[in-house]
């Protein structure tokens, strides 16, 4: 009876910890462990690091993570998972950022202690995000992974489609003429000026500073938009209503003209070599103006 309460009592040693700690991780595809013996003033044990790939996962919203913890009893894990580099998705995922700690902590229940998102730069000084969580003393490396593998899996589903519709930039927008049809009156042709269809120049993304505060960005892509769109419109329209005064004056001269022909009515047909010989003046057109404007 003794020596089973004894056996029951042996603690297994470090290396064995270590064993126990990473005997199921390690047989998942996307996890690559490390580790090494540590001597500290709480005395020898192994640090473990899971690398775990994400690129492939979902929508790609996540690049990779890390776990690391320690072999001995009173251990916690450390997470570190760092999101794809797409400027999109970086700055919806600080506006959203209550919103996805929420999500982890409702995934693992009990077992987040604190969780943050932070930019970082890798040793080639490029900038990237990450999300930053530690669990309780104890807690299992195989549970803390299967936990974040739900994590990025929601995730994925909820927020990955925002970021893979690219939005149409300056340079690949060309605005689209609208060429009106010739108006003839009296066998003259006027042909008003192409006009420009402009297209609204689209809003793009600005990296986000500390203590600022974000107005959700679908929102407010709409109502800039839509400002634009008015204002387009408006020049638009005074351009056609230019067009449409040029048509009315032409159109009360030419009935102007056919009155005063109707009340001098010469039973001989007049042409022009009639009204060259016989100083016959009919009453100056609207084209006829324009064209001794532009000699002055």
């Amino acid at each position: 009876m003794a020596n089973n309460i004894e056996n029951k009592n042996i603690q297994p040693t470090q290396l064995e910890m270590r064993e126990i700690l990473i005997a199921k991780i390690k047989n998942y595809n996307n996890v690559d462990i490390k580790s090494k013996e540590v001597t500290n003033n709480v005395g020898q044990f192994y640090a473990i690091t899971a690398h775990i790939k994400l690129a492939d996962v979902g929508n790609c919203v996540f690049h990779s993570a890390t776990l690391k913890t320690v072999s001995y009893n009173k251990r916690i894990v450390k997470i570190k998972c760092v999101f794809t580099d797409n400027e999109n998705l970086k700055q919806d995922m600080k506006i959203n950022r209550d919103s996805v700690f929420q999500c982890f902590r409702d995934i693992a229940p009990d077992t987040i202690t604190s969780i943050s998102l932070e930019d970082f730069k890798d040793q080639s000084e490029k900038l990237h995000l990450r999300i930053i969580a530690s669990t309780i003393k104890g807690a299992s490396l195989i549970f803390v992974y299967k936990r974040l593998m739900d994590f990025v899996k929601i995730i994925n589903e909820k927020y990955g489609n925002l970021f893979n519709t690219p939005l149409p930039y300056i340079d690949d927008v060309k605005p689209v003429p609208i060429i009106p049809k010739p108006i003839s009156i009296q066998n003259t042709v006027y042909v008003s000026k192409p006009i420009q269809n402009n297209v609204p120049a689209p809003i793009k993304y600005i990296t986000p500073e500390a203590n600022t505060m974000y107005i959700p960005l679908n929102n407010n892509i709409n109502f800039i938009m839509s400002e634009n769109i008015i204002k387009d419109l408006d020049q638009e329209e005074k351009k056609l209503q230019i067009i449409i005064n040029n048509i009315k004056l032409l159109k009360q001269t030419q009935i102007n003209y056919i009155s005063n022909s109707n009340n001098n009515f010469v039973s001989t047909p007049i042409n022009i070599e009639n009204v060259e010989h016989n100083n016959i003046v009919s009453p100056p057109t609207f084209a006829s103006k324009v064209k001794q404007s532009l000699k002055l």
